[in-house]
């Protein structure tokens, strides 16, 4: 369960360190936050081509993603996409395991 709460505080207050060189970006726990690229436009998708989907249920995420003109590759964090939907989720699952482990 901390997990689960680390994963959606990061998120919503976009907490993350990060790494950039020439042609790379790393963000450790998310890119969430960080809408604008030192490469020009937007991260959330349009100007700079980069592939950026909110749909996607965590951990079924891509968590690297890449310029496909300059060949920059952005590794989006490993928590990257957690948000309040997949909070709900793990933690039905979570008190679900142990309140049928307390009912059997």
């Amino acid at each position: 369960m901390l997990i689960n709460l680390f994963a959606v505080f990061v998120n919503y207050f976009a907490l993350s360190p990060r790494y950039e060189d020439e042609y790379n970006e790393y963000y450790l726990f998310t890119d969430n936050g960080y809408h604008i690229s030192k490469f020009g436009g937007s991260t959330t998708g349009g100007n700079a081509g980069y592939y950026y989907s909110t749909t996607e249920f965590w951990p079924f995420v891509d968590f690297k993603v890449w310029n496909s003109w300059d060949k920059i590759e952005r590794f989006k964090g490993i928590f990257d996409g957690f948000d309040h939907i997949e909070f709900i989720a793990y933690t039905f699952l979570i008190f679900g395991v142990i309140f049928i482990r307390k009912l059997w």
